[in-house]
């Protein structure tokens, strides 16, 4: 199905921002996009469904997070409630300058331990334990 509407351009040049945590995506947030934005349209999951040629129950499965929709999907659903996606692709934000002045302030044993303990966070994370 072609779409003439614009605003619907979910191409390469759409920008928008994923997070990865370990080398899987974690997607948590289009459930949210999809209800925020069907509910500031003042749209009914029924309304949005058909204006995006899809039906009430792929919505709702959506918006409660059973399912997860393709990129694809997401930019029908925000378009048909008039938004659009942005992707970019961005480094993460270390916050190091932030973070060394910190440190800086705190004693040396604070800092070491306060190192130890998020190199065990982060290996939990990584490991999936």
């Amino acid at each position: 199905r072609q779409d003439p509407d614009p605003r619907r351009d979910c191409s390469a040049e759409a920008l928008h921002r994923y997070r990865y945590t370990g080398l899987v995506a974690s997607e948590k947030y289009s459930r949210h996009l999809i209800r925020i934005a069907r509910r500031q349209a003042g749209l009914t999951q029924q309304t949005l469904a058909e204006r995006a040629g899809t039906s009430q129950a792929a919505v709702s499965a959506y918006e409660s997070g059973r399912r997860s929709p393709s990129v694809d999907t997401l930019c029908r659903l925000l378009a048909a409630a008039g938004y659009e996606v942005r992707m970019r692709l961005a480094a993460p934000d270390t916050h190091a300058p932030a973070l060394a002045a910190a440190e800086e302030l705190l004693p040396r044993d604070q800092v070491d331990r306060q190192r130890y303990l998020e190199r065990q966070r982060v290996e939990r994370v990584v490991s999936g334990a």
